[in-house]
């Protein structure tokens, strides 16, 4: 018997069953964007009430990404790579140990949305 035969046969086979499994596997979470995915909420159930324009008594302002990332009262709103524990998803998800869940008036951000924000941050909080 050939030996040697054997064994490539059997390594070939090993490689393409290996090379399909990567194909068919699940690919890694999308990139979530700032410009797209984030502002937009933050314009609609944030920004009425925390814009450097109207400076709030807790300096925590969202209508630039700059402003976003800056720390405020209460220290800093995002910790990239951290979304549950960064200020903004706490207190959207009202687990804040400080102040009231938010935002305040209108409707509450579905949770759905508040962990594609967490998911953002997870990926660093960067300006995309």
């Amino acid at each position: 018997m050939n030996y040697t035969a054997v064994i490539a046969g059997i390594a070939i086979i090993f490689f393409t069953l290996t090379a399909s499994k990567t194909k068919d596997a699940p690919k890694t979470a999308a990139s979530i964007s700032f410009s797209k995915d984030v502002m937009p909420v933050l314009t609609k159930k944030c920004l009425d009430c925390h814009t450097t324009e109207d400076e709030s008594s807790n300096h925590f302002n969202v209508d630039t990404y700059e402003a976003l990332i800056k720390d405020s009262k209460h220290g800093p709103s995002i910790l990239p790579g951290k979304g549950e524990k960064s200020m903004i998803i706490t207190k959207m998800r009202g687990t804040a140990d400080f102040g009231s869940r938010m935002p305040k008036r209108g409707s509450l951000v579905p949770d759905s949305v508040i962990t594609i924000i967490s998911k953002w941050i997870d990926q660093g909080a960067k300006k995309n």
